[in-house]
């Protein structure tokens, strides 16, 4: 249920997606399955322009459905690809707060010692209620991932607890109203075991009455959403459904508190602001580590790694990456994802070992991190893309439009949409650059369907040098040795849309 939610944005474009999820980075690209939430509604205004047939509205181009929550008409897309889009009425309303602050934000976005514990309060009541009811989940459905903190609630519970519950499991769901009563009245299991024997149960729960006994007499009460779940069993909305609705309720508010949280940290450690003395933020960085280490999602996990890496803390960081095989059960995408990490943290480290950093590469070290940074982005290429973008001025561009009729429509959208043009994707990185005698381009067209030409030219518009492409990957040499100091400008070019563009300086 982790990933980016789309939540209280207007849409106005009349070229282009209101809403894609791409279908490049893994089975779920990122995106939750649940945008909004019954009780929080996604409240996203359509812009509703596209051509009919499309789903210029929101497209969803992953194998997984989403749920798209909203309250009204205005906020319903007209033009969305169902069933991988499906929305979702709900009465609750959402009123779009601003998240933007007034200036001076260096001032206001400053979180108070009250307001740091307010907000963790609400983080502890969520993920209280979060792990109570992925229990009661993860016993009734096969598979899902292992939370570490649900692992250690389960340890606190007693040995007679767990006795009990497999003894009233076995006879469920045979057990008399009277029954559940009397288990309820002696309080040996926690709420979650006791939810999870009344699900199995839902012949003896069928009494308003049995429900307040639940809620009101017994010594440890069911909370209101867990005496939803038991009512929702009683009719065609399944418990599976109510409980997964629940979990993005709870999943949403921890997500949303948390970070908060994070931000106000790391903008107080950016700002060399610190509750204990002037010119120490060691209380942030701890209270950051503690977050990230509580969160425990896939990016929370990585981000805490990073953090221990950037205090030269290899044995922590390297004891949490070992965990994330063991924590989560990994996609197949996030399984290489981990792999290239891997690889990308020991690229540094040996680089920080050698007394090095990113910014210090030669030309084989570079020429190595473009060759690793090609290919599916994760995390991991993403970073070392960004870092050759920064150091060393070499930045893959990626050119979307493709004009076709009235509407610019994105080259990497799916079939559904019924364009003329054939998906093509280009990547081209110039190394080094400044160049001084030389420079490398290379270049990958995928799939390269018809002639391809790479044209350089000088700042006044006139052609330097033209390489007529036959193959869809290569590496090409441009002798810059008789060429004027100066900024050149590239141009890939496929039939007769520019792909790719970018700049190459002739520095001596």
């Amino acid at each position: 249920m982790a990933g980016l939610s789309y939540i209280c944005n207007k849409n106005y474009s009349i070229t282009d997606f209101d809403f894609y999820v791409s279908n490049n980075s893994g089975a779920i690209s990122g995106i939750r399955s649940f945008q909004g939430t019954p009780s929080y509604p996604a409240q996203n205004v359509f812009s509703n322009t596209g051509p009919s047939g499309t789903f210029t509205d929101f497209n969803n181009t992953t194998s997984n459905p989403i749920n798209y929550y909203y309250n009204q008409p205005l906020f319903l897309p007209a033009f969305f690809n169902t069933p991988l889009v499906s929305p979702m009425p709900t009465a609750s309303t959402n009123a779009c707060p601003s998240h933007i602050c007034p200036p001076p934000c260096d001032i206001a976005r400053l979180l108070s010692t009250l307001e740091e514990e307010q907000l963790t309060e609400r983080y502890d009541s969520a993920e209280m209620g979060y792990l109570n009811l992925l229990y009661s989940y993860n016993q009734l459905l096969d598979g899902g991932n292992t939370n570490v903190l649900l692992d250690s609630m389960q340890l606190s519970w007693s040995d007679n607890a767990l006795i009990l519950r497999d003894e009233l499991l076995a006879q469920s769901p045979y057990l008399s109203q009277e029954v559940l009563m009397e288990v309820a009245r002696e309080d040996i299991l926690p709420p979650a075991m006791l939810l999870m024997i009344c699900l199995a149960n839902p012949d003896a729960t069928r009494r308003i009455e049995f429900l307040d006994f639940l809620q009101y007499e017994i010594p440890t009460p069911l909370p209101q959403y867990m005496i939803n779940l038991i009512m929702s069993s009683w009719d065609n909305v399944t418990a599976r459904t109510t409980m997964e609705n629940f979990l993005a309720d709870f999943n949403l508010e921890m997500a949303v508190v948390s970070n908060q949280i994070l931000a106000d940290l790391q903008h107080k450690m950016a700002n060399d602001i610190d509750s204990i003395s002037q010119g120490d933020t060691t209380n942030n960085i701890c209270k950051l580590k503690s977050w990230l280490n509580r969160i425990q999602t896939l990016s929370a996990k990585y981000n805490l790694i990073e953090v221990y890496f950037s205090e030269r803390d290899f044995i922590n960081a390297e004891l949490q990456l070992s965990q994330i095989p063991l924590d989560f059960t990994l996609s197949e995408y996030q399984s290489q994802e981990y792999t290239d990490y891997i690889f990308f943290y020991n690229f540094r480290k040996a680089l920080i070992e050698s007394g090095a950093d990113l910014s210090q590469l030669d030309n084989p070290s570079i020429e190595s991190l473009i060759l690793f940074s090609q290919g599916e982005r994760n995390l991991a290429k993403g970073l070392a893309q960004n870092a050759l973008c920064f150091y060393y001025d070499i930045c893959p561009e990626e050119i979307y439009a493709l004009n076709s009729g009235n509407r610019m429509m994105n080259t990497n959208s799916p079939s559904s949409l019924n364009l003329d043009a054939k998906k093509m994707n280009a990547s081209v990185y110039v190394t080094p650059n400044p160049a001084s005698s030389y420079t490398s381009i290379i270049y990958n067209i995928s799939p390269m369907s018809s002639p391809a030409v790479l044209v350089i030219r000088d700042i006044a518009g006139r052609e330097e040098e033209k390489f007529n492409l036959t193959e869809s990957t290569d590496q090409l040499y441009w002798d810059t040795s008789n060429v004027l100091s100066g900024i050149y400008y590239y141009s890939l070019i496929v039939g007769h849309t520019n792909l790719s563009s970018g700049k190459i300086v002739v520095k001596r």
